[in-house]
């Protein structure tokens, strides 16, 4: 059985385990990897939508922002729908889902 280590947040040095994660493009072969982060290391959640860039950096001074100029988002009707997340997740304040209408 092949094990893999937990992920970390993307800060180096941050002890905080991860609570969300954001794709960027790999440098040279087209495939995206994940990014992970803490609450207070995370992105905004619009951001979080979009592949970033290979060398984007999360640069704390710019939090909730980013480095680079993240990929356009693909048409709506190419989008897959994603399950809500659980009534319980743990997520950063600024990651809330909008509040549905009744």
């Amino acid at each position: 059985m092949i094990t893999q280590p937990a992920p970390a947040c993307w800060l180096v040095g941050c002890a905080t385990p991860p609570t969300v994660q954001w794709r960027r493009r790999a440098a040279g072969i087209g495939d995206t990897t994940p990014v992970y982060a803490c609450h207070a290391h995370a992105i905004s959640l619009d951001g979080a939508a979009h592949v970033h860039q290979p060398a984007c950096t999360a640069d704390p001074a710019r939090l909730p922002s980013c480095s680079c100029t993240p990929e356009p988002l693909p048409p709506a009707d190419e989008v897959p729908v994603a399950p809500a997340p659980p009534a319980a997740a743990n997520l950063p304040p600024h990651w809330a889902p909008p509040p549905t209408s009744s």
